[in-house]
């Protein structure tokens, strides 16, 4: 759940299939920047707007946001260091074109990636229902980010490389930014004992790597 929410604090660029990509103007950094810092609290409101899904697992939302939220500057640590890794999103220079993004793609890489963390974890054959119910709650996320991010507010596009790759970058910034497996279970463990019974046998086999 960690691992989705900062994955989302990112956005994707990719081709559009057909005659030729699809462009739109590159986003200025005096624009982008200021909005992009704000990442961690997008995670936050976005987890609120969710939380119906949490609740559903029996979790008591409060507490559970409580788990999240007391590891805000992780979360902004690892925005940083995204930030830093996908490198000249946006650009100094005015009029500058780039391909347009559709998130829908980093969507897809993400859960794709959190769906082989949990099987190295084996925590597919014990989540059962509470995985499905995660993921969407997972979909949520990231269609809330997605709608919110900064370069759809301000109507231009940003270079990044290929989705697979920039959740890679995301993941090794989120681990260095301390989401090691240790903080991993210590947030199942919290979620735990706000009310998500099903996690009693599957925090102590999580694994992040």
């Amino acid at each position: 759940l960690q691992m989705l929410k900062l994955a989302v604090l990112s956005i994707v660029l990719l081709g559009v299939l057909g005659a030729g990509p699809e462009m739109q103007q590159q986003c200025l950094c005096k624009d982008f920047d200021p909005c992009y810092e704000t990442a961690a609290d997008t995670v936050l409101k976005c987890t609120d707007k969710c939380k119906n899904l949490l609740t559903e697992l029996g979790a008591d939302y409060e507490k559970a946001h409580k788990c999240v939220a007391d590891h805000q500057p992780k979360i902004q640590k690892a925005a940083e260091c995204s930030r830093k890794a996908l490198g000249d999103m946006c650009t100094n220079k005015p009029d500058q074109m780039v391909k347009k993004y559709y998130p829908e793609n980093l969507q897809l890489a993400a859960v794709t990636e959190l769906m082989t963390m949990a099987k190295k974890s084996g925590l597919l054959g014990k989540a059962g229902p509470m995985f499905e119910q995660s993921k969407k709650a997972a979909t949520c996320m990231l269609k809330c980010t997605a709608t919110t991010d900064c370069s759809r507010k301000l109507k231009c596009g940003v270079e990044l490389p290929p989705d697979n790759e920039v959740v890679a970058k995301i993941k090794k910034c989120a681990i260095d930014s301390g989401f090691t497996t240790p903080v991993a279970r210590e947030i199942c463990t919290c979620l735990h004992k706000s009310g998500i019974k099903q996690l009693e046998t599957i925090c102590p086999t999580l694994e992040i790597s």
